[in-house]
C-alpha cells in the first residue's frame, strides 16, 4: 500500500519504479509524484469488466465457472466480472438463474467454512456501496435480488449479494468501479453490440466470453479492449503478462512483460577493430 498526501511523498530520491496496485484515483496520484522524480512507474487499477455469454451459452455450465469470479473478496477485487451481457431473447433466463445463484449465498463470518461472502472493507465503503444501489434504482435499473444489509447482520460492513437488470450501458453501475457486492444483467442484439457494451467503459482490465463454440469466443475475445480475456472462465496465472488499459492502468505485472519494467536498456558503442 502507497499513502498518497501532501506529508507522504510515495517516490524517495532512490526510487527508479514504482510498482502500485490500487484505486484509479490513488495511481493518477503515484503517477504524478513520479512523473516529478522522472521515476518509472505501472500502475494496476481498477475494473468495470464484462462476461459475455454468447447465444448457446449453456448455463449450467456457465454460471458453474462465472459466478465465483462475480463478487470474490464480496466483490473487491479489481478483476471482478461485475456486468453480465447476455442475449436479449436470454436475458431474464440468464438474470433468474444468476440472481437465484446469488441469492442461495452465505453472508457471515469470513472465517467460517460455510461463508461465501464477508464484509466490505469498512463503513465508508459500505456507504460507497449502498450510494450506488440506491442510484441504480434512480436511474431505473430493476433489482432482483439482495441491495441492503442482511436482516441477520446488523453490526458490521456486510452487503448482500445484489443483482440488477435492465441495466443500459448509460448507467454509473454500468460504467463505474463499485467494489462491492454488486453485479449488473445486460441485455444485447447481436455481438456487434456486445462488442460495443463491453467497451462502454473507461476501464479495460478483465473480461471472459462463455459459449459452447470456443473459436467464436476466442474471435469476440480479441474485439475487447482490455488486458486480460479469458474464454469459459476466468484465468490470473503469474507466467501471463496481466494488466489493463484506458483507466484500468500501465504496463504488466507477471510473464516476461511484467519483468520488462524494471529492465533499462543500454546501449554501448565500441570503436571499429583496426
Amino acid at each position: 500500500m502507497v499513502l498518497v498526501g501532501p506529508q507522504c511523498d510515495p517516490v524517495a530520491p532512490l526510487h527508479a519504479l514504482l510498482s502500485f496496485t490500487g484505486s484509479t484515483a490513488a495511481g493518477k496520484a503515484v503517477a504524478r509524484a513520479c512523473i516529478e522524480r522522472m521515476a518509472r512507474f505501472t500502475l494496476e487499477l481498477g475494473g468495470k469488466s464484462a462476461a459475455i455469454l454468447l447465444d448457446d451459452v449453456r448455463l449450467d455450465k456457465a454460471l458453474l465457472a462465472l459466478a465465483p469470479f462475480t463478487m470474490p473478496m464480496s466483490g473487491q477485487i479489481c478483476f471482478a466480472q461485475t456486468r453480465i451481457l447476455a442475449p436479449r431473447s436470454r436475458v431474464d433466463e440468464v438474470a433468474h438463474a444468476y440472481s437465484a445463484v446469488m441469492a442461495g449465498l452465505t453472508v457471515g463470518d469470513p472465517w467460517q467454512e460455510t461463508t461465501h461472502l464477508g464484509p466490505v472493507a469498512n463503513a465508508r465503503q459500505l456507504g460507497r456501496v449502498t450510494d450506488y444501489v440506491e442510484i441504480a434504482k434512480a436511474e431505473g435499473a430493476r433489482l432482483t435480488t439482495g441491495g441492503a444489509r442482511p436482516a441477520e447482520r446488523n453490526k458490521g460492513f456486510f452487503f448482500e449479494p445484489t443483482v440488477f437488470v435492465d441495466v443500459t450501458p448509460d448507467m454509473r453501475i454500468a460504467r463505474e468501479e463499485v467494489f462491492g457486492p454488486v453485479v449488473a444483467v445486460m441485455a444485447y442484439d447481436d455481438i456487434d453490440d456486445a462488442v460495443r457494451i463491453a467497451n462502454a467503459t473507461d476501464f479495460g482490465l478483465s473480461g471472459s466470453v462463455f459459449t459452447e463454440d470456443v473459436e467464436r469466443g476466442g474471435a469476440v475475445a480479441r474485439r475487447i479492449n482490455t488486458g486480460n480475456m479469458t474464454v469459459n472462465g476466468l484465468e490470473v496465472v503469474p507466467n501471463v503478462p496481466f494488466g489493463g488499459t484506458k483507466m484500468s492502468g500501465i504496463g504488466r505485472e507477471g510473464g516476461p512483460e511484467g519483468l520488462e519494467a524494471f529492465l533499462e536498456s543500454k546501449a554501448v558503442y565500441m570503436p571499429a577493430a583496426g
